[in-house]
């Protein structure tokens, strides 16, 4: 590096740089007082199976001898609400002997009459169970507006440096101007001029979930079980 601009004598080539990467912006605004914005909030919790839910079942079939039940199971939600099942006995029979048909001729010798089957009772204890129900999956919605004063873009024109000189140069290039003309590097405009009050369209952003724009969506996950 040399400081050929501060006096520092050089036999190297100096280049001048300029524009190429500068450009102007020229916007005619307008004052918009007492602009409203309204954003839609929405929180939703999924349902769940109650929590006084008990899954029927049953006991064994016992033969002959009627059982001795468990006792009814209960279930309390996170409200302190409880609920009981029913406890019952079901009644059955089952063949303890299978019938004997009759054998041989009725007054002949060697005559066996018919044998009915006997028959013998069952009981199973059967625990109700029941408040399958599912519980929960809230959802609440609101809404918040938002008044705010902003500057809108009527117009708006981008001018870019072209070319630019620089003068006072005479001692070092026997001219007292230098031009430079931009051969690479244009640089990239772009703009976005809100169509609505919205945080999509651009106008104004929130804080707190900047993504979600206009309608937040939260998902909470699972309900109580009450």
């Amino acid at each position: 590096t040399f400081e050929a601009m501060a006096g520092t004598p050089t036999t190297h080539n100096l280049y001048f740089a300029s524009g190429g990467s500068e450009f102007i912006v020229d916007i005619v605004t307008e004052y918009v007082p007492s602009a409203t914005a309204t954003r839609t909030y929405t929180s939703s919790f999924n349902k769940v199976k109650s929590g006084q839910y008990i899954a029927p079942t049953t006991d064994p079939i016992v033969k002959d001898v009627a059982p001795t039940c468990g006792p009814a199971r209960k279930a309390t939600d996170v409200s302190g609400a409880t609920f009981v099942e029913t406890v019952t006995t079901l009644n059955g029979t089952y063949v303890k002997t299978a019938a004997v048909p009759a054998s041989g001729t009725v007054g002949q010798p060697g005559y066996k009459p018919a044998v009915p089957e006997v028959l013998g009772p069952t009981y199973q204890c059967s625990y109700s169970g029941g408040h399958d129900v599912e519980v929960g999956g809230y959802s609440d919605t609101w809404t918040q507006t938002s008044t705010f004063d902003y500057m809108k873009i009527v117009k708006a024109q981008v001018w870019k440096l072209n070319r630019s000189k620089v003068n006072g140069m005479t001692e070092l290039l026997e001219t007292d101007e230098v031009s430079a003309t931009i051969t690479q590097g244009s640089p990239n405009v772009f703009s976005n001029i809100a169509k609505a009050n919205t945080s999509a369209a651009g106008r104004l952003r929130y804080s707190n979930e900047a993504d979600q724009h206009d309608h937040v969506v939260w998902l909470e996950g699972d309900s109580d079980n009450r």
